[in-house]
């Protein structure tokens, strides 16, 4: 039986090589011996033999479908559900009579057969005891002498490092005597192998097919593993229940624990435990308990969400982050972290909106989202965020209040506690971490904490003196006072990230040659040109409508005409038809004189109301001004008079003080005068008879 041969190109891609033709030249490089050349071309073919044993099952199964490996490494038809597994296509699930083994708390495995749990220095032992093999069945067969007495030759050539004419076809000794160490499987190498083991390898070889049946008969000079009892130790369940705990105890603290456990019978040793936590255990068996939620799921398997063939602004992205810089509050001057939310393109990668709010809230993401859509013009189809203050009423309310249900957004939320599914948004919070890092007054875990506990000490002590109005520009310590940039410095800075991030190379957009020649990814302004240039739809809105998503929406009851917001009160004539009726108020959150009345549910315009519009004055304007002139007057002319009667009072008593007789003209005079400015005749006879009293 003639053997076969293959070239380069046909194995790339097999089981056990590499996925192109040139890396299988270098991972066959150690056989090139073997190899022969092309009859036309050039390249090398190699022989059948000589590929792993992963390798050759690999290309018998394609050529003889529905041939598997048994227990003793022979072959024999696979069964209907192998076949049915076999020929299920990719992605589709499992057959339900082949059913997937669950795992096991120990990384304890069977042996079904040997090809198929051979490690990688097995199947290099088992080959190079291949080449051995057929180079002792090959000189026995051409010097038609012994198996033994051919193995005799080659163990002299092996061991005493002597080349031999004719004995071997390897013509390097150097190659030969590498190809001897890896047959003993031992690590160091040292040993070479002897002709009682060529031998017995020559006979295993035989009894297994030889080169009929090479893939079995390879395979039956697999040297055995030591592997590991599948016993389960009596204390491995008392030591996973101690290790496993989530304020992650040393390994001497549980060992301590159990030994102080009076209902063991045995305790591990140290050297035990270690054992089966790194060795017989798997990472997810070994660190579930200890680690919970996000941090074991850092662990598992995932998917990739690939938005390759989704156009610009079909589905936008937005989430909050806590900005790691103090700035100065606008309105108290002091130190506060704001909190920015950003919006991201899902389809382009690109950051189109952003805004600053003190906390997280449905304004601050109303803001944002009014942002992107003044930038870009447009809202998306699909809102996607997670479980925080996008859930608001004034967002998802779906009865024609919310943003999303007026401009018929979508809105989907990813899995509570599952940030990587939203790790699309999640991973732009490394723009703001490096805008933070602008200024000395950045926080973040890798700040250093001496320079950040003296940057607090001082911007405390001058809010302090400024808010005193003491501390306007000063010198503290001969160093320059630690400023707290403001509102309009934080934002231009994370701008400047933003347009940065957005004209640099993204790994996750396609490839393209740039106008230098170099083949780079796209940057997410590129990508979406490229979507301009090949045409996509989006969803358009006009300045009005930006002007209107400004405005959130609360519904209300017309009552006579008015409707009532916080402890405002609204109204409008237009309103007088709709007594009784429930409305759409919307509001502007920096101006409270006036809001905008729409119907509901549909939402058509009603009017404009204002503050306080239906209250007036008590009496006309007109009215009250008279009466207050009057009033006025009269209060004038009442004080006029009684500072006239006090100056006459005064003069009087004067008068009567001096010595001598009065000069009756002067008291006359008096009495005119006091009867011109007062009518009031009680106090003329009042001053008759204090004269009459005293000169009478």
């Amino acid at each position: 039986m003639s053997e076969a041969f293959f070239t380069a190109q046909a194995l790339a891609g097999a089981a056990g090589m590499p996925t192109t033709s040139l890396r299988v030249r270098a991972r066959l490089e150690f056989f090139l011996p073997d190899a022969v050349e092309k009859s036309t071309g050039k390249g090398h073919l190699y022989p059948f033999s000589v590929l792993p044993l992963a390798t050759q099952a690999d290309l018998i199964s394609r050529a003889v479908p529905g041939w598997v490996l048994t227990e003793s490494g022979k072959g024999r038809p696979e069964t209907p559900d192998e076949t049915a597994l076999r020929c299920a296509p990719r992605g589709a699930a499992s057959v339900p009579a082949v059913k997937a083994a669950q795992p096991a708390p120990a990384r304890v495995a069977a042996k079904p057969s040997a090809a198929l749990v051979a490690r990688d220095w097995q199947r290099e032992c088992a080959n190079a005891r291949a080449v051995l093999v057929r180079e002792v069945l090959y000189l026995s067969k051409y010097e038609k002498i012994a198996v033994s007495t051919a193995a005799d030759r080659i163990t002299n050539v092996i061991l005493n490092r002597t080349a031999d004419e004719g004995v071997t076809s390897i013509n390097s000794m150097e190659t030969l005597t590498r190809i001897a160490a890896k047959a003993v499987a031992r690590k160091d190498g040292a040993r070479l192998p002897s002709a009682q083991s060529l031998r017995r390898w020559c006979s295993i070889y035989k009894q297994h097919g030889g080169d009929s049946n090479a893939v079995a008969a390879v395979a039956a000079l697999t040297p055995a593993a030591r592997e590991a009892g599948d016993e389960l130790p009596s204390w491995l369940p008392a030591l996973l229940a101690a290790w496993q705990k989530p304020m992650k105890p040393a390994l001497t603290t549980v060992l301590a624990d159990l030994a102080r456990d009076a209902s063991l019978a045995e305790v591990p040793t140290p050297a035990q435990a270690r054992y089966w936590l790194k060795k017989r255990l798997g990472a997810i068996a070994r660190e579930d308990g200890r680690k919970t939620g996000n941090a074991l799921l850092a662990l598992q398997p995932y998917f990739k969400r690939d938005q390759s063939d989704i156009a610009p602004h079909a589905i936008w992205a937005a989430d909050g982050h806590c900005f790691d810089a103090e700035m100065q509050h606008p309105e108290t001057g002091g130190a506060v972290k704001p909190e920015i939310t950003l919006i991201k393109d899902v389809g382009t990668l690109r950051i189109i909106g952003a805004s600053m709010a003190q906390a997280e809230s449905q304004y601050a993401i109303l803001e944002a989202i009014t942002a992107a859509a003044q930038s870009e013009g447009c809202l998306p189809s699909m809102f996607y965020t997670d479980n925080g203050a996008y859930r608001g009423a004034l967002l998802t309310d779906e009865s024609a209040l919310g943003l999303f249900a007026r401009y018929g957004m979508t809105h989907y939320t990813s899995i509570p506690c599952r940030p990587q599914g939203h790790g699309i948004i999640e991973a732009a919070h490394k723009i703001l971490i490096r805008a933070a890092r602008r200024f000395d007054s950045y926080m973040g875990k890798d700040m250093d904490p001496d320079a950040m506990h003296r940057f607090h000490r001082i911007s405390r002590k001058d809010i302090r003196l400024l808010r005193k109005g003491a501390a306007d520009g000063r010198v503290v310590k001969g160093k320059a006072r630690a400023r707290l940039p403001d509102a309009d410095e934080v934002m231009a800075n994370i701008r400047a990230e933003i347009d940065a991030y957005n004209d640099h190379p993204h790994r996750s957009l396609p490839k393209i040659r740039d106008a230098s020649g170099i083949r780079r990814h796209m940057t997410p302004n590129e990508c979406h040109a490229a979507w301009v240039v090949k045409g996509f739809e989006k969803f358009e809105v006009t300045p009005a409508d930006l002007a209107d998503m400004a405005r959130p929406r609360i519904a209300r009851r017309v009552a006579r005409g008015t409707v009532t917001l916080g402890n405002n009160v609204y109204a409008c004539r237009e309103l007088a038809e709709f007594h009784g009726e429930t409305v759409q108020v919307g509001y502007c959150t920096g101006d409270a004189s006036r809001v905008w009345i729409y119907t509901h549910p549909d939402g058509r315009f009603i009017c404009t109301a204002g503050f306080e519009e239906n209250s007036q004055a008590f009496m006309p304007q007109t009215a009250l001004d008279a009466a207050k002139a009057k009033r006025l007057a009269a209060q004038a002319k009442r004080l006029q008079a009684h500072a006239d009667e006090n100056a006459a009072e005064r003069w009087a008593v004067t008068a009567l003080a001096a010595p001598g007789t009065p000069d009756m003209d002067v008291i006359e005079a008096l009495f005119e005068r006091q009867k011109e400015t007062v009518a009031v005749e009680d106090d003329m006879a009042d001053v008759i008879e204090l004269f009459e009293q005293k000169w009478g």
